[in-house]
């Protein structure tokens, strides 16, 4: 996955990593261009991954477009 976007530590010591990627919706075939992933792990090893759908915002979507130009 790279280097994490985010990476905080938990109350109980685990450690979570969040990742903004493009996600394929297998049921729908819809890709979610701005999702997040984010990566829980206790002592070491991956405890549970939560990824939560989404799309980039419309003002991060205006600003791609002005970089264009």
């Amino acid at each position: 996955m790279g280097p994490a976007d985010g990476q905080s530590l938990i109350e109980d010591g685990d450690y979570l990593y969040d990742y903004r990627r493009a996600v394929l919706e297998d049921n729908t075939g819809q890709v979610y261009d701005w999702s997040l992933i984010t990566f829980k792990f206790d002592q070491g090893i991956v405890a549970s991954i939560d990824i939560i759908f989404d799309q980039k915002p419309d003002q991060l979507l205006e600003d791609d477009a002005d970089e264009q130009l």
